[in-house]
């Protein structure tokens, strides 16, 4: 069965000079902080398979742009809409540009449509964001709650863990275990993307108080706010999206990213002014 870096022949140099997926692995990243990888997911298990629809091709070319087709329409809230009617509800299916009328029928396709949405979020960590590797449906030995991780990134300077709730309602529990899994990789920045509902600010407020590292609890929620981009940070490093709201999945994702990285940068300058270069052993002129 195909892993995702497989059938995109995904790589930086291409995939034909060298294999880049392999090399610098979401996994590798996994072990060097002493995590072991027991398996992740590849595209068989997703709505991108002719076991969940016979359009899909077996053919390696063919399926590579099928699945690039199918991933930039499911990547709109529109579709998504579309198609989660008709695999929860029954609905008419929706006609995908490309690719036409796609039904899908049959027991297993509610798990299948989750984990479409976690590979897309491995394919745009790769594709639009500058990842190395990115795994999806990442089970890893001794994790909280023993379930997997929907989508984990490896990226030069960071882990990127991304969690999404497209099927059932948030609840404070999943918030918990968001949370334990967070600290339990100790990511660089992890997200919970709710693209099913908005956000209850009311249950976003009882996240605080949840423990992290065993030590302290979360004390300050904040609300943040850019056009239609809507998150909540539980830490600098540990937020909220509302995907809901706009259904822009990268959109989303790039502008967590960017507080993200503009906090550490701000960070950066106020340990600078908190260190004299005289404690370095500099001689130092002030010229301003």
């Amino acid at each position: 069965m195909p892993t995702l870096t497989q059938i995109l022949g995904a790589g930086k140099p291409r995939a034909a000079q060298l294999n880049i997926g392999d090399i610098f692995s979401f996994a590798d990243a996994l072990r060097q902080r002493g995590l072991t990888v027991i398996s992740d997911s590849d595209v068989d298990v997703t709505l991108v398979s002719s076991d969940a629809n016979a359009a899909f091709a077996t053919e390696s070319g063919a399926r590579r742009t099928q699945l690039k087709s199918f991933l930039a329409e499911f990547a709109t809230k529109e579709y998504r809409k579309e198609l989660r009617a008709h695999i929860y509800d029954a609905k008419a299916a929706p006609s995908c540009p490309g690719l036409g009328l796609l039904e899908f029928h049959g027991s297993g396709m509610q798990q299948r449509y989750t984990r479409t949405f976690e590979m897309l979020l491995a394919f745009l960590s790769v594709q639009e964001l500058g990842a190395l590797s990115a795994g999806f449906g990442v089970h890893i030995d001794g994790a909280p709650e023993g379930g997997d991780f929907d989508c984990i990134a490896s990226f030069r300077d960071m882990l990127l863990y991304l969690e999404v709730k497209s099927g059932e309602h948030l609840k404070r529990d999943h918030i918990g275990t968001f949370v334990q899994r967070h600290c339990f990789l100790h990511a660089e920045l992890s997200a919970l993307l709710l693209d099913y509902q908005g956000i209850d600010e009311a249950l976003v407020r009882s996240a605080a108080g949840i423990k992290l590292y065993d030590s302290y609890n979360i004390a300050h929620i904040r609300k943040l706010e850019r056009r239609k981009e809507v998150f909540y940070t539980l830490e600098p490093n540990l937020v909220l999206v509302d995907l809901h709201r706009s259904g822009k999945v990268l959109t989303n994702i790039r502008s967590v990213m960017r507080y993200y990285w503009g906090y550490e940068a701000l960070v950066r300058r106020m340990e600078y002014l908190m260190v004299e270069p005289e404690q370095l052993g500099y001689t130092t002129t002030v010229l301003a």
